[in-house]
């Protein structure tokens, strides 16, 4: 759909929805000093939540958004009205790119209207799921991790301020329009500059011949680590890395963190840890190896920036990968996070959908073949490069 000829009158549009917590300060923050940057002061104030609606049309370059105090039915078909009736008045049908969720269906129209109101709206709407595993072709995805980058890292307290910073981010001219900015855009489009991440071939997955550094083309200035598998061996399906005596650094990874310090790239592992939940271990347990972990590393003279973990059963928070709590919470303590100079290292399926939604650049690395969970052949196509060990990853990609 993305390569088709752009069509004013079927007009293409990608739609995606998120939310974000309200956080005032107790404390005024000290403004910039010489020689003294702003000083926030940890403690806070949390005001609830408030959901964003985000529709994009990458074939044009226009983005639209609206913050509501909460995500039903109603709201979502109120948003989709806005859209088809403000946005694309001129269109005979708007196609709708969208996750496949609860509230996403022609049904929800009449949680609002009455039936002739909802047969109009249905006629010029044509509806277009994405695939299962496959919600990053969701190009709105991509534009969610940009507002959030560049308009949304930082404490909003009230939702009437958060509504008028997202609306002069979509709309102000100095916003870059979603074409120039996003990879995923239509081929022959005479403003693309760049190569779409979808055209990096397998011959180009085990080898950067490129000269100029990996990191520096992408503008990366953070790297993701998925844990179990990438820094330290893996455990066999159904066990878990329970203390610090079964924590096995690979070969290598010491050292492949070491040159990313160097560069100056800040480093940050993202782990699911489900076995909390499982009452097999402890968040104390998790923290301990963490911290002998971090005592290897700076004896050797390098570290990690910062470590975050899911510690909930499967389907029960937003924080286990491939949901985006982990970064979320990250960009909190590094609020110059964003996940367009980002980079995601893991070596299963959650790890690299879990940058793809968020439009982080995707590295696979392989870790022991045989304690792989299910869903590797599609981790390898999904991810935008593919390497045998982290350190062949640091060592390809920092040349």
């Amino acid at each position: 759909m993305y390569h088709a000829p752009y069509d004013s009158q079927f007009s293409l549009v990608c739609m995606d929805e998120s939310n974000k917590q309200l956080v005032g300060e107790v404390h005024a923050p000290l403004p910039l000093a010489p020689g003294s940057s702003q000083i926030i002061d940890h403690e806070n104030v949390r005001d609830g939540v408030a959901d964003i609606f985000l529709e994009v049309e990458p074939l044009h370059g226009r983005c639209h958004a609206e913050i509501t105090e909460q995500r039903t039915r109603k709201d979502w078909t109120m948003f989709v009205k806005g859209v088809l009736d403000e946005c694309y008045p001129q269109a005979k049908k708007v196609r709708l790119v969208m996750d496949n969720l609860n509230t996403h269906s022609a049904a929800s129209h009449y949680e609002a209207f009455e039936p002739e109101e909802v047969r109009r709206l249905a006629r010029r709407l044509e509806i277009h799921y994405t695939p299962k595993h496959g919600s990053w072709l969701n190009v709105a995805e991509i534009e969610l991790s940009a507002l959030s980058g560049q308009c949304l890292n930082r404490r909003i307290p009230a939702i009437e301020l958060m509504r008028k910073e997202v609306v002069s981010w979509a709309t102000g001219s100095e916003q870059p329009k979603c074409h120039h900015r996003l990879a995923l855009h239509n081929r022959g489009c005479p403003h693309q500059t760049e190569t779409p991440l979808s055209e990096i071939t397998s011959d180009t997955r085990y080898k950067v011949t490129d000269s100029q550094s990996f990191w520096s083309r992408s503008s990366v200035q953070t790297v993701f680590l998925d844990r179990d598998g990438v820094l330290n061996e893996k455990m066999p399906e159904g066990s878990f890395v329970s203390d610090w005596v079964h924590f096995h650094i690979l070969p290598g990874v010491v050292e492949a963190i070491g040159r990313l310090n160097r560069a100056g790239l800040r480093v940050i592992v993202v782990s699911n840890q489900r076995g909390i939940a499982l009452g097999l271990y402890s968040t104390s347990d998790v923290e301990i190896i963490h911290r002998n972990f971090q005592a290897v590393l700076r004896a050797q003279g390098a570290h990690v920036d910062g470590f975050y973990y899911c510690p909930h059963e499967k389907h029960q928070c937003n924080c286990r990968k491939p949901l985006s709590g982990l970064f979320e919470r990250a960009v909190i303590e590094f609020p110059e996070i964003t996940a367009r100079n980002s980079v995601m290292i893991g070596d299963s399926l959650s790890d690299i959908e879990f940058g793809q939604r968020l439009g982080m650049l995707t590295v696979f690395v392989d870790g022991d073949p045989t304690r792989q969970k299910p869903g590797i052949e599609a981790a390898q196509k999904l991810a935008n490069l593919h390497f045998r060990s982290l350190f062949e990853a640091v060592d390809h990609l920092t040349v």
